[in-house]
C-alpha cells in the first residue's frame, strides 16, 4: 500500500495460484475400502488488483459515527481463469445526536470475462431480506441505510455498546442467479398489477447488537417488501463488524 496522507491511500496485490484437482471415489465393502483416484487436472491463474481508499471516519460505540468511507477497485485475472470485476463502495455517516448515528452505504459492481465473477449479495452482511444463496449475479447494486441507537439511554453513553438499529436495504443483482441461467437485463420496477418492485429487492428491519470490540453479535430481523406486499420475516443471528 502506498499512503498519499493519513485519510488516502493506494493499494496493489498480485499473484499466482497453481491448482491440482483429484476426483475421489470411495467404496466401502466387505474386504475394507477401495479407493479410486482420478487426476482431473492442474491449472493456474495469475489474480493483479489496484484499489483507492479513503477514510475519513471517526469511531464510536456505535460504529464510525461521522465522515465517511469508500474503496474504488479494478480486479483481474489471467491464464485459466480470466475475467475483470470493477468495484466501488462508498460509505457516509451523520452524527445525528450524541449518541444517534445515521449510516449510509451505497455498494457496486460488474464482472465481465470468460470466467466472470459471481457475486452473493444475501445474508447478514450485505441485503439482510435474502440468505446466503438467494441473490447472486455476476452484477449488483446495493443501498444500506440504517439509524444506530442505545438500547440504553438512560445510562451514561459508556453503556452504548449495547445497541439498536432501524434499517432499510435496497438490492438487485443480475448476470447469472441462484438459478444458474442467464438474467442479462435489471428491471428495477414494474408496472403490471399496480407499481411494484421487479428485480429491485427491498427490506426494512430491526437489529439488536453487542458490541465486545473487535466482533459484533447481532440479532436480525428483515421483512422484504415489493411496496405492495410484506414477506415473512428474515430471522437471523451472526457475528460480525458495523458497516
Amino acid at each position: 500500500a502506498y499512503p498519499f496522507s493519513k485519510f488516502a491511500r493506494l493499494e496493489l496485490t498480485g499473484g499466482i495460484t497453481w491448482i491440482n484437482e483429484d476426483f475421489v471415489v470411495e467404496t466401502y465393502n466387505f474386504s475394507g475400502l477401495d479407493r479410486e483416484t482420478t487426476d482431473i487436472g492442474t491449472f493456474n491463474y495469475g489474480l493483479f488488483s489496484a484499489a483507492m481508499v479513503f477514510d475519513h471516519s471517526t469511531y464510536g460505540p456505535l460504529g464510525p459515527s461521522k465522515g465517511y468511507r469508500s474503496r474504488f477497485s479494478v480486479e483481474t485475472t489471467t491464464n485459466d481463469i480470466q475475467s475483470t470485476t470493477l468495484l466501488a463502495d462508498y460509505r457516509k455517516y451523520f452524527r445525528t445526536s450524541n449518541r444517534t448515528v445515521l449510516a449510509w452505504r451505497f455498494m457496486g459492481a460488474g464482472s465481465v470475462g470468460k470466467d466472470d465473477r459471481f457475486f452473493d449479495i444475501g445474508g447478514p452482511y450485505y441485503y439482510r431480506g435474502a440468505d446466503y444463496n438467494e441473490l447472486i449475479g455476476s452484477n449488483f447494486l446495493l443501498s444500506n441505510l440504517e439509524f444506530r441507537f442505545p438500547m440504553l439511554p438512560f445510562l451514561p453513553p459508556t453503556m452504548d455498546f449495547l445497541s439498536g438499529a432501524a434499517f432499510a436495504d435496497a438490492a438487485g443483482a443480475w448476470g447469472i442467479n441462484s438459478r444458474f441461467y442467464d438474467n442479462p437485463t435489471f428491471q428495477p420496477f414494474s408496472n403490471e398489477n399496480g407499481f411494484r418492485l421487479n428485480d429491485l429487492n427491498a427490506a426494512v428491519g430491526l437489529a439488536a447488537r453487542l458490541n465486545i470490540g473487535y466482533f459484533l453479535l447481532q440479532y436480525e430481523l428483515a421483512w422484504p417488501t415489493d411496496l405492495q406486499n410484506f414477506g415473512s420475516p428474515v430471522k437471523r443471528f451472526s457475528i460480525g463488524t458495523f458497516f
